[in-house]
């Protein structure tokens, strides 16, 4: 791959993001430190059966965190593919570089709407413990189907249920108060109302929305 990989690239940092920036920032050691279970692993790859990651795919994930998604990732889609990573806290992206060590990762610190993408470049969008905390998420939810090629798939889960992603933000206070999800129906017509067709909504001890992209969008 290219050597640009190498080093997280910086978009221009927005002022919708400074306070959660700053909240990420001073946790980064909390996700760092976090790997999956046993079980969650399990569970996880149960989940992505319907989202059909494949060899060779280019894969866009917003919100990557520490890294502990971005290195299975890395593995589904093989050295012919490509994870795009990215994250509001330069402490997680670079933490989740030392984890990873691929090459086939594109790391970009920042808003994941400050990414230069070309239209249907990516074949897989994965919001992993992130939907949440976007800011305008009908508008990036165009951005994200413009992003995506035909049949395309956006997949945003919690391996918690949305009342406990909710309390756990609500708890947290400051700038992640209001980060919650949208109920299963909500996210249904969010999904509808910004092109995408609804394949999957789970709203229930785990937290799944799969939609695809249709082929005339």
């Amino acid at each position: 791959m290219q050597d640009k990989m190498e080093t997280p690239e910086m978009p221009s940092r927005s002022p919708d993001y400074a306070g959660k920036t700053l909240f990420f920032e001073e946790r980064a050691g909390h996700w760092l430190n976090s790997s999956f279970s046993a079980e969650e692993i399990s569970r996880l790859e149960s989940l992505l059966v319907p989202f059909d990651l494949r060899e060779g795919q280019t894969v866009l994930e917003p919100g990557c965190g520490g890294g502990r998604l971005t290195s299975w990732l890395v593995e589904q889609v093989g050295e012919t593919g490509q994870v795009v990573a990215c994250d509001l806290s330069e402490r997680l992206v670079q933490g989740a570089k030392d984890r990873v060590r691929a090459k086939n990762v594109r790391w970009t610190c920042g808003p994941v709407e400050t990414l230069d993408l070309r239209e249907e470049s990516v074949d897989r969008i994965i919001c992993f413990q992130s939907f949440p905390h976007f800011e305008r998420k009908s508008t990036l939810l165009k951005r994200f189907l413009r992003w995506t090629q035909p049949e395309g798939k956006l997949l945003i889960f919690h391996l918690i249920s949305r009342e406990r992603v909710n309390e756990i933000h609500q708890t947290a206070g400051g700038a992640v108060a209001n980060d919650l999800l949208p109920t299963g129906d909500e996210m249904e017509a969010l999904l509808a109302s910004t092109g995408w067709e609804p394949v999957l909504i789970s709203d229930g001890a785990v937290y799944v929305a799969l939609a695809s992209k249709p082929v005339s969008a």
